[in-house]
């Protein structure tokens, strides 16, 4: 079938190629800003090349591991206000002609500088300050795990329609192909978790095993029966939730049931959660529109008459900024600076990741079931 980039790359009605392109271009720079920040936040959080930190005023804390912890906060927080900023100027909902337009995608000549600028003042604020934004982050930090779930699911139904659309064995074939190859590393996953993380005296590790293998199978089984389900989508939820239960048990402080692993592990699944949350920022960068959609289901997205955007830029922003705390939570385990070391985990970490599985079983499973329970309403 047709593909209508506008619908992919837009949020506009019927405007240009080249507006088109030049709004992706937009969104794509500010992905490319948050992923270089993120980057020399990571670099600077595990290693202080040439003792950087410690030739900056107020930086240095002592403790290696605190001066570069606390850096990570400082990225985090001149990330956040910047796009604090653009969200509140920003406010309301853009109409044709409107300046809003102009500062969401262009000034990036202004906008790089007043980021550094930004960062700057991030490093000059006492560390003190820093104990009450590392608390703010780990509120708001739930907010981006829900909304990264919610397009994951969304992600997920989506790539399945979008290959059934083309209605031909070969996308079918496909369709099995990478859900059948989901589900098999899956399978291969929960064995090597029993295998170098369960066993006796294991007792929460195979506990959480079991219950991510029950589940998943739960899931698939009702996922084929429902009318409404697919298989794609379930193995797409299962090898995510597989992921999140290896990196949860792997990121105990206890060593005792882990058999394997070590700091290198560590750092593959910090890796890991970083692209995670780096693919959400981009996907819903680049699909605003559809992703304020999904959490507005209840309200009318029809394009109005004076309308050239469908989306908030303000939503667009803040999801930016939560994504920021929620990268300063990833790379300090969701410890205070204070105890942070880039790169290690905590049993603080684990259980969110535990709970964000068990808040991404729900979300799915309702979605299989809500137009069974819920006939009266449209779940299209």
């Amino acid at each position: 079938p047709k593909v209508n980039m506008a619908l992919l790359s837009s949020d506009g009605q019927g405007e240009s190629a080249e507006d088109c392109q030049h709004r992706t271009r937009g969104r794509l720079y500010y992905c490319g800003l948050f992923l270089v920040a993120s980057l020399v936040a990571l670099i600077l959080g595990y290693c202080d090349p040439a003792g950087f930190l410690a030739k900056i005023p107020g930086s240095d804390m002592g403790s290696p591991a605190e001066s570069q912890a606390l850096a990570v906060l400082r990225f985090s927080f001149a990330l956040f206000c910047f796009h604090l900023v653009l969200a509140l100027v920003l406010l309301g909902r853009p109409k044709k002609g409107d300046y809003r337009h102009t500062v969401q995608y262009g000034m990036w000549c202004f906008k790089i500088p007043a980021f550094l600028a930004l960062l700057v003042a991030a490093f000059a604020i006492p560390a003190e300050f820093y104990n009450v934004y590392d608390m703010i982050c780990r509120v708001c930090s739930g907010f981006f795990i829900l909304l990264q779930i919610l397009i994951l699911i969304n992600f997920a139904y989506g790539w399945n329609e979008a290959w059934v659309a083309y209605d031909s064995r070969q996308w079918y074939a496909a369709i099995l192909l990478a859900a059948g190859g989901m589900l098999a590393l899956s399978l291969t996953g929960w064995i090597l978790m029993f295998v170098y993380y369960g066993g006796n005296g294991c007792d929460l590790n195979n506990f959480f095993i079991s219950f991510t293998l029950v589940m998943s199978v739960i899931t698939t089984f009702v996922s084929i029966q429902v009318e409404h389900g697919a298989l794609l989508p379930s193995a797409t939820i299962v090898i995510y939730n597989t992921y999140l239960c290896w990196s949860a048990i792997n990121g105990q402080e206890s060593t005792e049931c882990k058999r394997v692993g070590g700091s290198s592990q560590n750092t593959v699944l910090l890796l890991i959660g970083s692209i995670f949350v780096l693919l959400s920022l981009c996907y819903q960068a680049l699909n605003a529109a559809k992703s304020e959609e999904t959490l507005r289901t209840y309200e009318s997205m029809e394009p109005k008459e004076d309308s050239s955007d469908t989306y908030n830029y303000t939503y667009f922003h803040t999801v930016f900024l939560l994504g920021a705390m929620y990268m300063a939570m990833l790379l300090t385990a969701w410890r205070n600076y204070s105890d942070a070391h880039v790169g290690q985990e905590s049993d603080l970490s684990m259980w969110v990741k535990i709970a964000s599985q068990w808040v991404t079983w729900g979300l799915y499973s309702w979605s299989l079931v809500a137009p069974l329970l819920l006939k009266n309403r449209d779940f299209s």
